[in-house]
């Protein structure tokens, strides 16, 4: 194209020409630099935002281990106490010679039902059921109860049936207990 064609045109039609050209140069500067630019600017927002979510999280996760340090600090001198109310599987023996001294400390007739699969694989910590038939007078029943409340093991009462089972003569009335509970051993 030869600039000679400019030269021979009227002003209108140059001025028109220039007017052309430079928005086909501003257009494809446009097109070819500010709109790649701007995608990529788009997208290092994306990125940041995405990382500043990250960052947060991993934030509220330190904040939520570091409260979690500080309440462990404060129940560890307590987890030993745990540890003494789960029965070892070792110690059926001795779980059991507490509940016969619980029933003699408080007079009461006991008959034990405790159910352990040695066969059983065993896990960490295991519920097991336990049935207590007693038979007492009202009185000794409560304290019996109480004194079950108040004993090394975690005993777990989920039912008490209590049933008369008459009256002794010249002495007083007799209960019937049963008690359905859960014990916890590992």
């Amino acid at each position: 194209m030869s600039f000679s064609f400019f030269k021979n045109q009227a002003l209108k039609n140059k001025i028109l020409a220039n007017i052309i050209l430079l928005l086909l140069i501003v257009g494809g500067g446009v097109y070819f630099i500010i709109m790649p630019a701007t995608f990529d600017i788009e997208k290092m927002n994306n990125e940041i935002i995405m990382q500043m979510v990250d960052l947060e999280l991993k934030y509220q996760r330190g904040q939520n281990l570091k409260k979690l340090k500080e309440t462990l600090k404060k129940i560890e001198p307590e987890l030993d106490k745990l540890d003494k109310v789960l029965i070892k599987r070792t110690k059926a023996l001795e779980f059991i010679t507490s509940l016969e001294e619980i029933a003699e400390r408080n007079n009461v007739t006991q008959k034990i039902n405790l159910v352990i699969d040695q066969n059983k694989k065993i896990k960490e910590n295991q519920k097991t059921p336990l049935q207590l038939a007693v038979t007492c007078e009202f009185n000794k029943c409560y304290d019996y109860l109480s004194a079950l409340e108040k004993s090394n093991y975690y005993i777990n009462i989920k039912s008490l049936e209590f049933t008369s089972s008459g009256k002794i003569e010249n002495g007083p009335s007799m209960i019937n207990l049963l008690v359905f509970a859960d014990t916890y051993w590992r």
